[in-house]
């Protein structure tokens, strides 16, 4: 999968894929049986956010539900970014996936639903 065919999400765009699906419905990335974990600045792009990873069992039951009220909270959660600006997300804020203080160029591009999971996908952009 390439970003540079596919749109970027916004924390809007998650926000409004999220509200379409079962709140009970189990999500995780799309590669190595990972499951989100929280919402934090991203390093590698000023005022965008990333949303963490992990592959341990404690993540296994984070729900839709989890990952939309996480998300809808960052519209009010003012953040310092990682040059020392302080910022609050917008519906516009630009969305990654890299655990705290790393660099992955994974962008979020869309979220599918495949049988009882939901799926975040991610495309690199370089």
């Amino acid at each position: 999968m390439n970003a540079h065919s596919q749109r970027q999400l916004t924390l809007g765009a998650l926000i409004e894929a999220l509200s379409g699906l079962d709140r009970a419905r189990m999500i995780a990335f799309e590669f190595g049986g990972c499951f989100p974990t929280d919402f934090a600045c991203y390093r590698g792009a000023s005022r965008t956010l990333a949303i963490g990873f992990s592959d341990h069992g404690e993540e296994r039951s984070f729900l839709v539900g989890d990952l939309l009220q996480k998300a809808t909270a960052m519209l009010k959660k003012p953040l310092t970014d990682w040059n020392g600006q302080t910022f609050v997300p917008t519906r516009d804020s630009l969305l990654w996936v890299s655990n705290p203080g790393s660099v992955s160029e994974a962008a979020i591009v869309d979220v599918v639903e495949r049988g009882a999971v939901a799926y975040i996908v991610t495309a690199w952009k370089g």
